[in-house]
Order: C-alpha cells, then structure tokens, then sequence
C-alpha cells in the first residue's frame, strides 16, 4: 500500500550552490535558481513508498528539468533524499 511521505533533502545548501554554479554567468540567475530548487523539492514529493518505509532499499533516480539534471538517491528508511550529481547538458552547434 503506497503512502504520502515527506521527503528531506539531506544538504539543501549544498544543492542550491551547485545550481548557481551552473547558473553563475547567466544574467537570470537570481530568478532561476530558487524556481529550479523549489520545483526538484516539489516534484520530490511525488515519490510514494510502500509501507514500512524501513523495509525499503535505497533507490537511485535522475531528475531532469530543461539542459539541468540531478541524479539523486532516496533512502526511504531516512525519509531523506542524497545528492549524488548536477549537471548541465550543453547543445552542441552543428554547422
């Protein structure tokens, strides 16, 4: 049976400098980097798990938002969720 649960990320701080590390030459930075946050915390929460949380093994994902990517583990014993990578995937031009 699946149930709410609130997800914690584990080092928010840390999440949000890498993504103005993505972000530092960008003139919206100020602007973009909280609504990239706020909507990983969001979707993060659409996570359900099964009952008991602590009978559940850690499990990797990868969130992905425009040429942004967050590779990220949920440890549903914790009800936390680990940072594993951000990225940012550059378009190549092609002549």
């Amino acid at each position: 049976m699946a149930h709410e649960i609130v997800w914690t990320l584990r080092d928010k701080a840390a999440l949000q400098r890498e993504i103005e590390l993505l972000f530092a030459r960008a003139p919206e930075r100020e602007r973009v980097v909280p609504l990239l946050l706020g909507r990983f915390c969001e979707d993060l929460q659409l996570h359900p798990v099964e009952w008991p949380t602590s009978a559940q093994v850690p499990s990797e994902h990868t969130w992905t938002f425009g040429r942004i990517s967050v590779r990220y583990r949920l440890l549903p014993s914790a009800q936390t969720v680990e940072i594993l990578s951000v990225t940012a995937h550059h378009e190549r031009n092609v002549a």
